[in-house]
């Protein structure tokens, strides 16, 4: 830590004052760095915390699956729930008008790590949803339909 002293030499408070201040000002006071929410995929899941802290956060995607696969992110709008999102979906809708966004998505390969991530400040009292939609192949459902799919609420 540094130490400050100020001189008694100065003739003006004003000198003292400014003195005060530049020792102040070495002082740091940084925020701290977003926390790190690690969300994993298998082959056809999603392992993620069912409630996590609110504030900043760095999201990254682990694949531990043997197909490619997709994390898109989304924010529900409040009062929605993830079975809102599933029930759309299941019906062939469009579950935009169920959430604020999509918070983002990453894409990785089999048994990798995504390269980037998803910065973003995690609401309190709000719930994410999580899901996968590629097909393994065209003749085959995709991958929110063989249970790809997960929420988190934020405290």
């Amino acid at each position: 830590m540094p130490r400050c002293s100020v001189s008694p030499t100065y003739d003006h408070n004003y000198s003292a004052l400014a003195a005060v201040a530049v020792c102040l000002g070495t002082l740091s006071c940084q925020a701290a760095p977003p926390r790190e929410l690690q969300i994993v995929g298998t082959d056809y899941a999603f392992a993620v915390p069912t409630k996590v802290q609110g504030g900043p956060a760095t999201i990254r995607f682990t694949n531990n699956g043997k197909v490619p696969h997709e994390m898109a992110l989304g924010r529900l709008r409040l009062g929605m729930t993830a079975d809102s999102v599933m029930a759309r979906l299941t019906q062939g809708r469009d579950p935009a008008d169920v959430t604020d966004g999509v918070v983002g998505i990453l894409i990785v390969e089999p048994a990798q790590t995504s390269i980037g991530a998803l910065q973003t400040d995690l609401l309190a009292g709000r719930t994410y949803v999580m899901i996968c939609q590629f097909r393994d192949a065209d003749s085959l459902p995709p991958h929110i339909a063989m249970g790809m799919q997960a929420s988190f609420t934020v405290e």
